[in-house]
């Protein structure tokens, strides 16, 4: 094993202006890339999964301390013992994150979500039967929606509506006695 980092800052303290050494190892993978110019320090985590060599960024130092970067080296470790490449699981999350946070913009902004029923819905009413019908009976089409659908299911990604979903937005206008109107919204 390298020259591990037991004495934590010791180390890093004798460091240099003009230090030859570009990192610190700490064994298994575990390393401090040394920055002299910058000043920061940003723990790395070297890997090799699939046959391919990666470097997963673990924070900077002195944000990030030893110990902290200890414990997320062993939970990526972990990572790749099972399979799991974790520069492509934070990737994932952030993608996730940055989604979830495009769809709550689109929220305040009034706008429903990309590929919510609404949406979909709301695509179709200008594209397709706006050209087909009257500019009343699309109203008339739009309104029922609006009032009758879009409260209940309107924001659900219209790939995750299962029929029973759909049913019970349909039985809440039969229930209060606009069975016409179901039938109406239903062949939308």
């Amino acid at each position: 094993m390298a020259k591990q980092l037991i004495s934590g800052d010791r180390t890093l303290q004798a460091i240099k202006p003009g230090d030859e050494r570009k990192r610190i190892n700490d064994g298994a993978g575990l390393y401090l890339q040394l920055f002299v110019k910058g000043g920061s320090h940003g723990w790395r985590f070297a890997y090799s999964l699939n046959g391919r060599r990666n470097i997963l960024s673990l924070g900077t130092y002195p944000d990030v301390g030893l110990a902290l970067a200890r414990k997320k080296a062993d939970a990526a470790r972990k990572q790749v013992a099972e399979g799991i490449d974790p520069s492509a699981t934070r990737q994932e999350a952030k993608a996730k994150l940055e989604a979830q946070r495009h769809a709550e913009r689109l929220a305040d902004a009034g706008v429903p979500p990309e590929n919510s029923f609404e949406a979909v819905a709301r695509d179709w009413l200008k594209t397709v039967h706006q050209v087909k019908v009257s500019e009343g009976h699309a109203e008339r089409t739009r309104i029922r929606l609006e009032q009758d659908a879009f409260p209940w299911i309107g924001r659900r990604p219209i790939a995750d509506i299962e029929a029973p979903e759909l049913l019970a937005a349909l039985r809440r206008v039969e229930s209060r006695g606009a069975i016409e109107t179901a039938h109406r919204i239903k062949d939308c």
